[in-house]
């Protein structure tokens, strides 16, 4: 494996990506220029004060148009990632989703929140930050609404410290909460989805935050984080966890520089991700890091030039394996690393590729109620399913001399007729990492 593949498996999402440009530094140079893509799936935008009047049933069936059209955008963006000519914007996108946490429950949300993240996914962190702040999703995932002048609400400004720009107990204390949250009443959105300041539920009044006295607003407040070089400490360990393995040399060092460089560029995120990615310790972590559920469904798509088509297939999917895209456990997000792997969720991964190179039906329990008769829930908590795709493309087996290290093609004996080689090769474990 030479340094490009790696650079493309880690950076972008596996195989297809590989081109003739063989200059490392151009390859980085490349993969991070911005592409301008976007989410265009057809959603509905719904004013949910409407809902409260209808029938239960109506409630019912709306609440199933949202999801399934949630779980189209999500099946777009996988075919985006597998397609898109820049992989490591999508890469950062799939990063920024699990930093910036929100759960999705309808598909214009979905759409609009993933578009946002790209447009900044390779641009400013700060702005990035106000800009999802201020966003409905986050708005109503942290409670933000319920943010008011005579009964401030303190979950946001908790975990806008502790996950999204410090870590936990770092500068700030319990009455640095209360004050964040005072400077954030009154955030809210229209109809419309567009944000609006409720300046009667804004809490107008002086604030001392980190021992500065001032009349702070929810964008002071920002300022005030991204001023501090530990929010640039904390977004670097964040950045590291993503693009290096759990026990990769020297982390902290790199964690340091990448510090230094955002902090020093105002928050530019190419530029920490270019000393990222020419960095020698991202050459020397090679094949160590276990590929998230997602990562691992899109290398899939690359490896056999394919794009997947329905959207109900690979909700269910990504579902056992633990990462549905608009529903992270929690506000942390997904851990990753070791997570990813359990008994049931290895002998998944591990058939997943056989089973779509070889047209065959993989089994997955079911546990959308969307998606099961009544009848059913007591007799039948197991579907399954055949992934369907477009065109299948078998690579070349020379390809794989490339794609795994030399170590590992030694180990094995795979089959020298190309449909079988790379039915064994998802086979391997080490098809798990990257």
């Amino acid at each position: 494996m030479n340094k490009v593949t790696h650079l493309h498996l880690r950076a972008g999402f596996g195989f297809e990506s590989l081109n003739k440009e063989s200059n490392y530094k151009k390859v980085v140079n490349s993969l991070l220029r911005p592409t301008g893509n976007h989410i265009a799936t057809k959603v509905s935008l719904v004013d949910m004060s409407t809902i409260k009047a209808m029938s239960k049933d109506k409630k019912k069936e709306l609440k199933k148009k949202l999801k399934l059209e949630a779980n189209q955008v999500q099946l777009d963006w996988i075919n985006l990632m597998i397609t898109s000519v820049n992989p490591l914007e999508e890469q950062m996108t799939l990063f920024l989703t699990n930093h910036f946490v929100v759960n999705h429950k309808r598909g214009y949300r979905a759409k609009n929140y993933n578009n946002l993240l790209r447009k900044h996914a390779l641009g400013n962190l700060k702005s990035c930050a106000k800009a999802v702040f201020k966003h409905p999703a986050m708005i109503d995932y942290l409670h933000l609404k319920q943010n008011k002048k005579e009964s401030p609400n303190e979950d946001f400004a908790r975990e806008l410290m502790e996950l999204f720009t410090l870590g936990r107990d770092v500068l700030y204390t319990q009455k640095d909460i209360i004050e964040v949250a005072r400077a954030f009443t009154g955030w809210s959105y229209d109809a419309d989805e567009n944000f609006k300041l409720n300046t009667n539920q804004h809490d107008n009044s002086a604030k001392l935050i980190f021992g500065e006295d001032g009349n702070f607003g929810g964008n002071d407040v920002i300022d005030l984080i991204f001023s501090k070089k530990e929010c640039a400490s904390w977004f670097s360990k964040k950045l590291c966890t993503h693009f290096l393995s759990e026990n990769a040399e020297q982390k902290e060092k790199l964690e340091n520089q990448l510090a230094t460089k955002l902090y020093e560029s105002d928050y530019d995120i190419k530029e920490s991700l270019s000393l990222l990615l020419n960095s020698d310790f991202f050459w020397r972590d090679r094949s160590k890091k276990i590929k998230s559920p997602v990562q691992h469904i899109v290398g899939i798509g690359k490896h056999l030039k394919l794009t997947y088509i329905n959207h109900k297939q690979i909700s269910r999917i990504l579902k056992a394996l633990g990462m549905s895209l608009f529903a992270p456990p929690n506000v942390a997000g997904w851990p990753g690393g070791k997570h990813w792997i359990d008994s049931t969720r290895l002998v998944l991964r591990m058939n997943l590729g056989a089973a779509i190179l070889n047209k065959k039906h993989v089994e997955v329990e079911n546990t959308d109620p969307l998606d099961t008769n009544p009848e059913e829930v007591n007799t039948k908590t197991i579907k399954k399913y055949r992934i369907e795709t477009s065109k299948i493309n078998i690579p070349n087996i020379s390809d794989s001399y490339e794609w795994f290290q030399e170590s590992t093609l030694k180990k094995y004996k795979l089959p020298t007729d190309p449909l079988r080689h790379h039915l064994a090769q998802f086979s391997l474990p080490e098809y798990q990492i990257h």
